[in-house]
């Protein structure tokens, strides 16, 4: 019985480490979006300004 709840404790634990890897992965997916879109964004600003300054010349 007492090696049913060692074995028990140790799934668990193996349960939780792998749920905290899952969610370290989501907080860097999520990181790398908000990263992205903030990259395009400045990407996209300078293509405007250089379109606005070809324009004018």
């Amino acid at each position: 019985m007492r090696m049913d709840k060692k074995q028990n404790q140790n799934k668990n634990e193996e349960f939780a480490e792998d749920l905290n890897l899952d969610q370290n992965r989501e907080r860097e997916i999520d990181l790398n979006r908000h990263r992205n879109r903030e990259e395009f964004a400045e990407d996209l600003n300078f293509n405007r300004d250089q379109i606005n300054h070809n324009r004018e010349s």
